[in-house]
Formats: C-alpha cells, structure tokens, sequence
C-alpha cells in the first residue's frame, strides 16, 4: 500500500472517530435547552437510551420498555425516577401537546455504576425480560392509531466533587397500535425475521445495540418470528474493554448462551455476525461487511474495525483524545477469498482462520449494504467480490425514510430522505438483478435477495453519527421496519403456528423460498405442461408452449392496496431484465411475451403500495427457468386467490 493511499485511509477514520468522539465528550445536560459541557480527553459523558417498539400486533396488548445508561461508571450519578408520559395524536408539537403521566418508575434505581446498564425492577434477575405495561395503563391508546409517549428520565451528578446538579433527559417515542396482523402472519407457514439487527454485543465507543432479552420482546410484539443477531466481529472480539459482564470467559460464547436462553417455538434467535474483511487486492484498507449465519455457525470470524497499521496515524490525528478509547477497533482484517474459504488468493492457509472459514462452518455469506460504504475506511462492494462463492446480497438493508438533525424531538424535524430510485437500496436491487442475469446459466444460479433493518438496538428509531454528515443525526429506521419473509411449503396448512428452527431458517434461505418486504406479500408459481415450480426452484420447461405465472399478492390496510404487479423476466440473449406490469385482479391474465429465447432464465415479482405518503414494496426471489427441448416460448400471467 502507498503512503499516500495509508494516510488517505488514516484521514478517514480519524474524521469518523473524531466526530463520534466530540459527540461523546459532553456532559449529561441539566436541561434539555443547555449546551452539554465538554469533559475533555477520555471522559465520555454518560448517555440515556430509552426504547419501545414501533408496532404493536393486534394480539398484543402491552408496551416492554428499555431503559439504558451507558458509560456512568466513573460519573458519581444518581438516577432518581423514569417517568412515562402520554400524550393525544392531534396534530399538534410535541411541545405544545399537553402530556399525562402515564406511569413511574422507582424501583431498583439509585447509583449507577455500570458502563452498560439496563434497567431492571428486580436485581435478582438482571437478563430476565424488561419491564412493560399494559395498554389499558395509557387513555390515548387506541387501535389504528400511534400512541405518542415521551419518556423523561431524572437524576444527579455530583461535579467537581463539591455539589449535586440535577439533570433531566427527554426521549420521545411512537408507537403505531395495529388493527390486522402482518400480511399472511396468522399462517402455518410464512414467517417474517430480520437478517441484520445489532445487540448490546456491539458496544463501542461508535455504537451500541440493545439487550437480547428486550429484542426478543420488542420483535415478538413488533409482528416478527425469527431473528438472526449479527453483532460487528470487532465486538464480539474478548479485547473489547466494554464487555463487563463475563459468564463463560469469551463474548462470542456469552452471546450463544443469551441465543439460547431467549429461543424458543414462539420465537427463534440465530447467532450470526457482520463480518469486516478486504475486498477485491488494490482497493487498500477499503473494508467490506458480510453476514454470516447458518445452524453450524459455531466459531466466530475474526475482523477489526481498521486495520492495526492504521493506528499510530490515526492517533497523531486525534491529539486530545485518550488512545484507550479506540485503540482496541484496530486489528487484523483478512481478504474475503480466506475469510470464504480458509485460504489466501496465494493459495496459503490462514492460520488465524482454521476451522473458522464460511466454508469450514458450512455457514451462509451474504454481501451486506452492497451499495452503501461500510464504516471508515469504508468500500463498497464490486463485481469481482460479488462472483465469489457467497450465497447472496443484503439488498434492501434498512428503511431510512426520513432523517432529523435535532435528535431531541425528531418526530416534529422529519424530513424526507431522498427517494427510494435515488438510495442504495434500489441500487443494490439493480445490482441483484445485475448478478441474477450473471449467474443465469450456472448448474445453481441461486442468488439470494435477503432485507435487513440493520438497527442498533433501536425498536422505535435510530440515532447515530454519520461521516458523510455534520454530526448526529435521527433517522426512521428501526427493528423489523425491513422483513425477509420465509415460506415453508413443507408445514402443512392446518398446522399450529410455531417458529422455525434453524435448520428451516437456514435451509429456506439457501434455497430463496423467501420474500423481502416493509409491508405487502407477493408470491408466485411457475408451470409448464403441468410441471410446477416455487419460489427459489428450478423448472425444467418444454421449450415448446406456454410459461405459466400464477401470481398471489396480499396486503393490509396499513399497508395499503395491491393494485399492481411488476413480473420481471430476463432470458440468456435479452439485453437486459423485461418488466411487465399487470393489473391485479384475481381472475385476470394477460399474455407477457412471445419467442422468448431458448436458453435459460428466471422470472421474479415486484410491488409497490401505498397510504398516504407511505410507499411500501416487497419483492420475491427468482423461480429459476431450463429449457427441455426446442420449440418457440411464450410468457403468460394471471392473478390468483392465495
């Protein structure tokens, strides 16, 4: 690597580390309208997190809360009460609203003295599930509607060892009470997780997630089935100085224990990991991030946030900054080519990744925000990355709709954020596609399409401090606001609802009998001479007669209507992907195309629907076309009853 590239990559990672930082530094205000009061070099202030799921399904019928302080070990703080507030959706600012106390809690505060600290009523059961409330605690609660809380918590510092100064720290909340169940939810066998979701083991001085046991709370009232906890590999590492509570000795085993704990039939948690690694040689340190889950996926991948020659140049850029803070995101980082495979692209055995490969673990590998840079120094990922044997992309990864800059009360400094035709998730669906058309004519031209919201903690909405930004900013993504959608034909119709075990979780992806969505289901089958295919297979089709797409749509009023179908078709000879809109009626069809080409291809569904200002979409995985035969090929659609 060039001086020059070496100094290029350190500038970006002191600028992003420096703004996080600076963010940090600031004492914990008196009041919300005073400057926070700067610490100096390595005293991080204390921060207040409080959180609630954003939905609430129609057979749920409380709120569980989470309630963090982080970093107060060396503060001499006193947390007092947390107080609950509710307050009519009426139009007006959330200043202006007229707020009722709703409920507070006393019980179990005091001196905080954690660096990571959840509240819990009872000490005797510190990982037990957070507190919650009944919905008939709160007079505004009613369904089809938000119910907008804000939750105050108040306490005391000591300063400078003389005297005690109040503090008061505000969080605003929303929470949407659901009339109908997720679309298909009440089935035995469609089932909706989160493939990218961050947990209190990604904890740093840039980031943090929230509790196992809140999670699994928050997604199971939320409307989600299964989980796959994908904590950053600089993290999970034992170095981390934030992991505090040690149970078996390593944090990657701490982690499966908390899995296990919090899995059940009612809902199922998979340990997995967002992998850093280096792309494609001459990128420099340029990182990539990778998901890797699957049910034999026992050894963690190790990954530093940047690589360890990164650090002294670094440091000499953040002077007033104390070393120890940072110094532990640095490390070894290893090639994509050992971390898939256990082996250098010289042919050379990783030592540090014997046994730990993807392909060692029998694990699935998907490129994760394949559009968006990962963090400083971050790189995008391209074609030669994506021809590797991973098994898919993290297309739609979050759904960022608006973003704020005051973080206080962002619900009244929405702004729009872009258009989805102009954000990384549209263009790393084209990317998809791109891949689709590449790997057409494999023996096993499966590419996965998973959505993950990628949240940190964050069960109502994500704050953090962006590079590409002036700062700290708010945004509306959160837990589950983006779905991967399972389908499992082998459950039978009349079965008890249950979640799916790993082996299904995993196998089902594989094979892309699955659906990403933010709110309606699509679904589809292929036939030709009455021959079938579903979602993710293969069909071997008489190249002589006609393709058959029977296609299936369901949404709900949250959501909006289907009143469009996108069928997406692309054959070996076409120049491109063909789209073909249909008009949604069950009973319709419509011819699609005549003399297609006679070589292999895929046919795949999209929707948009909308309330409102509210645009959702939902896209299925491929159903995978080979030609029997010779003879001319036609395309027809119709819209049937699900």
């Amino acid at each position: 690597m060039s001086d020059d590239t070496k100094s290029t990559s350190a500038e970006h990672v002191a600028r992003y580390l420096q703004g996080v930082l600076e963010d940090r530094m600031g004492a914990v205000r008196a009041r919300e309208d005073e400057t926070p009061e700067p610490r100096g070099a390595g005293h991080i202030a204390p921060s207040f997190w409080a959180d609630a799921p954003w939905r609430l399904e129609p057979n749920e019928n409380d709120i569980p809360f989470t309630f963090i302080v982080r970093d107060a070990a060396k503060a001499k703080m006193d947390l007092d009460e947390i107080a609950i507030y509710e307050a009519p959706d009426d139009g007006q600012p959330w200043e202006d609203k007229t707020w009722r106390l709703v409920h507070t809690f006393t019980q179990g505060l005091g001196r905080i003295d954690k660096q990571f600290w959840t509240y819990r009523p009872s000490a005797t059961v510190p990982l037990g599930p957070p507190p919650a409330l009944p919905l008939g605690s709160f007079e505004t609660a009613a369904r089809g509607k938000h119910l907008l809380l804000t939750i105050v918590c108040r306490g005391s510092e000591v300063k400078l060892g003389l005297f005690r100064q109040a503090f008061e720290q505000v969080r605003p909340l929303s929470v949407f009470l659901a009339e109908e169940a997720l679309p298909l939810r009440k089935t035995a066998q469609w089932y909706y997780g989160d493939t990218h979701y961050h947990s209190d083991y990604t904890n740093d001085v840039k980031e943090f997630g929230n509790p196992v046991p809140d999670t699994r709370a928050a997604a199971e009232r939320i409307g989600l089935d299964w989980l796959v906890i994908t904590d950053h590999s600089v993290d999970l590492a034992d170095e981390n100085p934030f992991w505090e509570v040690r149970r078996t000795g390593h944090r990657w085993d701490d982690l499966g224990l908390e899995v296990q704990e919090n899995s059940d039939e009612r809902f199922r948690l998979l340990r997995g990991e967002e992998v850093t690694l280096l792309g494609m040689p001459g990128k420099g340190d340029d990182a990539l991030h990778m998901l890797v889950f699957g049910h034999e996926f026992h050894k963690m991948i190790p990954g530093a946030f940047a690589r360890e020659s990164l650090l002294s140049a670094v440091a000499d850029r953040l002077l007033g900054f104390a070393r120890e803070l940072y110094e532990h995101l640095f490390g070894p980082i290893y090639r994509l080519e050992a971390v898939l495979t256990g082996v250098d692209t010289t042919g050379q055995a990783e030592p540090a990744l014997k046994g730990r490969s993807v392909q060692a673990q029998g694990a699935l590998a998907f490129a994760a925000h394949p559009a968006t840079m990962a963090q400083a120094p971050g790189g995008t990922w391209e074609f030669q990355d994506l021809m590797q044997p991973i098994h898919g992309m993290e297309a739609w990864n979050t759904r960022k709709r608006r973003t704020a800059r005051k973080e206080d009360r962002p619900f009244d400094h929405w702004k729009q954020s872009g258009t989805w035709e102009s954000g990384p998730s549209s263009k790393g669906i084209e990317i998809w596609d791109q891949m689709l058309r590449q790997k057409v004519g494999l023996s096993d031209p499966r590419f996965i399409l998973l959505a993950g919201s990628d949240a940190h903690g964050s069960f109502n909405y994500s704050e953090g401090w962006w590079v590409d930004s002036d700062g700290f900013i708010a945004d509306d993504n959160s837990l589950g606001k983006v779905r991967t959608l399972l389908y499992l034909p082998d459950r039978g119709s009349n079965e008890p609802r249950r979640a799916p075990t790993e082996v299904e979780i995993v196998d089902a992806i594989r094979s892309g009998c699955c659906v990403v969505t933010d709110g309606p289901v699509l679904s589809f089958t292929v036939s030709s001479n009455g021959t079938e295919a579903g979602l993710g297979q293969i069909l071997a089709a008489d190249t002589d007669g006609a393709l058959e797409v029977k296609v299936r749509a369901v949404s709900t009023a949250e959501f909006g209507e289907v009143e469009q179908v996108s069928v997406l078709y692309y054959f070996q000879g076409m120049d491109g992907t063909a789209e073909k809109v249909v008009h949604f009626e069950i009973g319709h069809s419509t011819e699609l195309a005549q003399g297609l080409p006679p070589g292999p291809g895929y046919v795949r569904l999209a929707t948009t629907t909308r309330t409102g200002q509210e645009t959702y979409r939902c896209f299925t995985n491929p159903i995978w076309i080979r030609p029997v035969g010779d003879g001319e090929r036609r395309l027809r659609a119709s819209c049937v009853e699900w």
